[in-house]
This record gives C-alpha cells, structure tokens and sequence, in this order.
C-alpha cells in the first residue's frame, strides 16, 4: 500500500474504546509487515505482535516477564523523537548492545508517545534489515504514535475518573455510618490489614 491507501485504510479499520493492545499491534504489524511491541514508561508490555516466531531468548524471556529489562528502557525513555537503530555491525544484540547476537540483523524504529509534553510509554517496529522502513512508513509511526498515546492517556484519564466516583460512594457510604459501625469496620480493616484512610 502507498501512503493514501496506508492512511485510509487505518482510518477505516480505527481503534476502538476498548483499547487492546493486542488488536493494535497486530493491525499495525499486518499493514506494515513487521513485528510491533507497545510498552509503557515502566516497561511493561501493553501490546505484543511479531511476524514471525520469537527465538531470542534474552526478548523471551522479557516477555515471559512481561517487562522490557530497566538499562534498555532506561535508553529509550531518552528518546525524544523516533529514532531508526539498524544492527549491521558485530552480531551486536538489538535489545542490549552489550551482547552480541549470530541472529538475523534487524531493522528497529522507536517511537517515543509524547503527549503534551509527557512521555506515555514507546512503540517499536522490527523486521529485517533486508527490508528496511521507507520515508513515508517512518512518518506514519509518528502519526501513529501520537493517536494511540492520545488514546492512552485518555483512556487513563477515564479510568481515574471511574475510580474516583467509586471513591466518592465509598466516602458518602462511610459519612452515613454512626460511630460505633465506624469502629466495628475499622476494627475488621486493622484485621485485614487495613484502614479507613487507606479506602478514601
């Protein structure tokens, strides 16, 4: 696909509210034929998709984790701007450039999602060195990445929206209570290992 056809067709097959992941990165992954991983500041995988079966043991394990380990995330949460990393040189290890790696090289593109000026977490795109990503794909994990951190971050926004009226319940649930059912939960809480402070 051109850029027009690309753009359409991701218009056209939008994310939706529920916000998976998975889904994502596998429509990603099969529009740009290439493996695509969403992970957060921490480095927590979000989201998962690759073309073909995973065989590094060191990115196994990761996931098996399901966290990107702290030095790599430590050199992407750096990124300001997308950021192409083709591995040609020495086998050097595309996760850790410590190690070295006798693996097909590849191609990585890292896409920071900052949004309003807050770092969100990071999308990457993999796949051979053989083929390597075009201007116009390049410009299009951009665009992408800022719509799903948008999504993202409001998405977060919503679920803290959520919480705090399951907060303000609890609060007006606990506000009618008398004193002596005040202390009977809290004496049940103390047992349970926690308080009414901690609720609100």
């Amino acid at each position: 696909m051109n850029l027009l056809e690309t753009v359409r067709y991701l218009h056209v097959h939008h994310f939706d509210d529920s916000l998976d992941f998975n889904a994502i990165v596998k429509l990603l992954g099969e529009v740009f034929s290439c493996s695509v991983f969403i992970l957060d500041v921490s480095g927590n995988f979000l989201g998962v998709y690759s073309k073909k079966k995973i065989e590094c043991p060191i990115f196994l394990e990761m996931l098996k984790r399901g966290k990107m380990d702290v030095s790599n995330m430590a050199r992407i949460n750096m990124l300001t701007e997308g950021t192409e990393n083709v591995f040609r040189k020495n086998n050097v290890c595309a996760i850790n450039p410590i190690n070295k790696c006798n693996r097909q090289k590849r191609c990585i593109y890292e896409v920071p999602m900052i949004i309003y000026g807050k770092r969100e977490g990071v999308i990457v795109f993999t796949r051979g060195n053989d083929n390597k990503f075009t201007v116009e794909e390049k410009a299009l994990f951009e665009l992408v990445a800022t719509i799903i951190g948008l999504e993202y971050l409001h998405n977060k926004e919503q679920k803290e929206k959520l919480l705090q009226i399951e907060r303000n319940k609890i609060y007006s649930l606990l506000s009618s209570l008398t004193l002596s059912e005040k202390n009977a939960l809290q004496n049940v809480l103390e047992y349970m290992d926690g308080s009414l402070e901690k609720i609100l």
